[in-house]
């Protein structure tokens, strides 16, 4: 699948190849809420792809074993170069859907 920003949409993905677009509901940008409710409460910052996008998993799926996402696990190696193993849903927000508080709220460790 190619990310395209001029689509100016966000792709939530599910294990086992589900990949759904969509938007924000009433803000341009999807609030931290809106976010853990596609990836899970512990939402973090995976990567940014080169178009933009934000990566946002749930590291905590890793440890509670459930399925890889082999979508975005491919993506997040293709973007890092990196090994690691995405789990449960992930969600690519695109650019014009994430403002610069909410990213930094994601690039915060786990408490």
């Amino acid at each position: 699948m190619d990310l395209k920003v001029a689509d100016n949409l966000s792709y939530f993905t599910k294990p086992g190849g589900v990949v759904t677009p969509v938007m924000p509901d009433s803000d341009p940008t999807f609030n931290l809420s809106e976010i853990r409710a596609f990836v899970g409460e512990q939402a973090r910052l995976a990567c940014v792809t080169r178009e933009g996008y934000v990566v946002v998993h749930d590291p905590s799926h890793a440890r509670l074993e459930t399925e890889i996402n082999e979508f975005a696990t491919s993506l997040y190696a293709g973007q890092t170069g990196s090994s690691q193993t995405l789990h449960g849903n992930v969600f690519l927000i695109h650019p014009n859907h994430v403002d610069r508080e909410i990213r930094e709220a994601l690039s915060q460790p786990a408490s």
